[in-house]
């Protein structure tokens, strides 16, 4: 599942029936939080669900989180390896085009393009790639071989992210202290699913550091 930023999941959740999606009653729960003083808060959530069942493997959701202060701390978003924000998240799909229809739904006309490689979708805080099988090639060579099962059903999935960091070197420090295995392109870094938890996750220079 991808899930995007909300600041009121009720009206996601009826642009996402308005503009004919496959959507779901809203979807709230909450929790008590544990702080770093030992103390608790109550913290909770909204969200609001859209799907295709051309895409079974796939799905997205807009959360609402009603107690954003306990989250978003800059000392919970400083990282050794220099991470900024996640730029971008991969997919794969046999024609990418098929699915243009469902992103215009959920983002708008203005968000979605098609290139050589396949969809190029923008969102508020990065992209969404769904790449053809030579999108993939070109994008995430390792890829292609491993999704060959994919390509014959044609199902899009999320095949992994980008991170975009501010200090690339000290990423790139920090995997060869640690022994993952990566393949270098320009300054980019792919680290592969066998050390990603599944996925393939690409570490990139941030813009304008």
């Amino acid at each position: 599942m991808l899930v995007f930023e909300s600041r009121d999941a009720e009206a996601d959740r009826r642009r996402i029936a308005d503009r004919g999606l496959q959507g779901y009653p809203l979807f709230h729960f909450e929790r008590q939080a544990k702080l770093p003083d030992g103390g608790s808060a109550t913290v909770g959530f909204s969200l609001a669900f859209a799907t295709d069942p051309r895409m079974p493997e796939a799905a997205f959701f807009c959360c609402q989180q009603h107690a954003p202060q306990y989250f978003w701390k800059p000392e919970y978003q400083n990282h050794d390896n220099g991470a900024q924000v996640c730029s971008a998240v991969f997919m794969s799909a046999a024609t990418p085009e098929a699915y243009a229809d469902f992103f215009i739904g959920l983002l708008g006309e203005e968000a979605v393009d098609l290139s050589n490689l396949g969809l190029e979708v923008t969102t508020a805080r990065g992209q969404i790639l769904v790449l053809s099988a030579a999108g993939l090639r070109a994008r995430l060579p390792d890829a292609a071989e491993l999704d060959a099962a994919m390509m014959q059903s044609g199902a899009p999935r999320f095949l992994g992210y980008q991170i975009a960091t501010a200090k690339i070197d000290r990423t790139k420090a920090l995997l060869d202290q640690a022994g993952l295995a990566y393949r270098q392109r320009d300054t980019a870094l792919l680290v592969g699913p066998t050390d990603g938890f599944g996925c393939f996750v690409e570490f990139v220079q941030a813009e304008g550091s």
